[in-house]
């Protein structure tokens, strides 16, 4: 899960949280952007501003 720069989020759907990962290492393959997890799992901030200092963390 990326922690060094923000991710898209999707509504959750049942105890899934589904994420857009816009990093272009990820390839040419759009289907290596998409992220699912488990909702327990992730915090979830909400950007502010033009840069985003915020971001998904996981919970320990």
């Amino acid at each position: 899960m990326p922690t060094t720069h923000p991710v898209l989020s999707f509504q959750a759907s049942g105890d899934t949280v589904w994420l857009w990962d816009p990093d272009p290492a990820r390839g040419k393959d759009t289907s290596r952007h998409a992220l699912r997890l488990r909702a327990e799992d992730v915090q979830l901030v909400a950007a502010t501003g033009r840069h985003c200092a915020a971001r998904a963390t996981p919970r320990t």
